[in-house]
């Protein structure tokens, strides 16, 4: 079947009312626009290893190069996302991702991203691989409450290597809160065993804007409560970005990053750093600073390694 006519049988089935959607072992399929759950939504794919189902993201149909709000999340630049509603009563409840792999094939100019979830209650997506994106958000996150938990979940080889103008680009493997619903803020958050590796930009890029790239970006002091275990950034520009508040980060290890390890700033205040791990961090291990808008208050770090 064509890409086209994948999407169009997804979203006939949850059109007609089914709420799971099973993929076989070593499935792979393409689609042509986004894949919508909808609320109480679940997506799960059997098999394991190469068996692991692969959901194709083709170039020619994801086609977005816009990084604004209004372009970041339309059909062509999201590979699945929740359906939600823009009220944060509405939220959607209970949606699960497990066990499958999406790929975006490799083309840059564009603003991908790669799992979409706003304003959701109890989510869990686990055993997610998401790799190929140029400029975007592999698992893009905002206003998660719950018992919502990510775990065994992975962005990797992400690249990008072009001047992007005026355009603010970055690629990022888990961004938290950059837009809330109604302002409501991520809290009560378990991410365990995330992984982003080879976030990674060329030389044009770099000239023009900058290592922009991040594991973990945390965009809202309002994000609290949030709990960070086992995390392992390798490759990237920053390796832990955050803003967030009250947070405890365990076990992180950030291999590799370009300019900082761990960066607390834009108001950052009272999280916990139990034993990171920071090695050749290319300006400091962990920098801790406040902003013209905000003043980040002290943290704690338990036991370094680097």
């Amino acid at each position: 079947m064509s890409a086209a006519a994948n999407s169009a049988a997804v979203d006939a089935a949850f059109a007609s009312g089914l709420r799971a959607l099973h993929i076989r072992p070593g499935t792979s399929f393409a689609i042509a626009r986004s894949l919508v759950l909808p609320s109480g939504g679940t997506l799960v794919g059997h098999g394991k290893g190469q068996q692991r189902p692969t959901i194709v993201m083709p170039a020619a149909c994801f086609t977005n190069d816009r990084g604004d709000a209004g372009s970041r999340y339309g059909p062509t630049a999201a590979g699945i996302v929740v359906a939600t509603d823009n009220r944060a009563a509405q939220a959607a409840q209970g949606v699960r991702i497990v066990n499958i792999a999406l790929r975006s094939e490799r083309r840059d100019g564009r603003v991908l991203r790669g799992i979409v979830a706003r304003n959701v209650v109890d989510l869990e997506l686990a055993d997610v691989d998401i790799s190929g994106l140029p400029v975007g958000v592999a698992f893009c996150l905002a206003s998660i409450r719950g018992s919502s938990r990510i775990e065994r979940c992975r962005a990797h080889d992400c690249r990008s290597d072009r001047d992007w103008g005026a355009q603010h680009p970055q690629i990022t493997g888990l961004e938290i809160d950059n837009d809330r619903i109604d302002d409501v803020a991520t809290t009560g958050l378990v991410v365990d065993g995330f992984r982003a590796e080879d976030l990674t930009v060329g030389p044009a890029f770099l000239a023009a804007h900058g290592y922009e790239t991040d594991g973990v970006n945390i965009c809202a002091p309002e994000a609290t409560g949030n709990l960070f275990r086992d995390i392992l950034v390798r490759n990237v520009g920053e390796g832990i970005d955050t803003f967030g508040c009250d947070s405890r980060f365990e076990k992180v290890v950030a291999q590799n990053c370009h300019i900082y390890g761990i960066k607390c700033v834009h108001g950052a205040s009272r999280n916990v750093f139990d034993r990171p791990i920071i090695r050749n961090a290319g300006l400091a291990g962990i920098t801790v600073s406040g902003s013209n808008e905000r003043v980040s208050s002290p943290h704690r770090v338990v036991r370094v390694d680097s």
